[in-house]
């Protein structure tokens, strides 16, 4: 995914690392102090995240097809379409509206 971002993004050959989980972990434990210093609550559980975010996540093919009724779509198309309007959104970020 991040390979059609960066195509996109006119950065074809940008590197793309992975960092080790213990890394991942250790950067969660700094902002979750951090947090905690400034009695701020994330909404996320800092210390679960690297667990969830690291995990080779698969969902079967049957069961999207059959049980949610998905059907095929040109992912790769609809990544393009995404990131083509971000960056139409921050090319023109002066015009955005911000509501609240």
């Amino acid at each position: 995914m991040l390979k059609i971002f960066h195509a996109q993004m006119k950065m074809p050959n940008r590197k793309i690392i992975t960092l080790p989980k213990w890394f991942y972990k250790l950067v969660m434990l700094s902002y979750q102090r951090k947090y905690n210093k400034n009695n701020i609550q994330s909404g996320l559980n800092l210390k679960a995240l690297p667990e969830i975010m690291t995990r080779k996540a698969y969902i079967d093919n049957h069961y999207v097809k059959n049980v949610l009724k998905v059907q095929p779509d040109d992912i790769e198309q609809a990544i393009k379409d995404s990131v083509k309007l971000s960056l139409e959104i921050i090319d023109n970020y002066d015009r955005i509206v911000e509501i609240k």
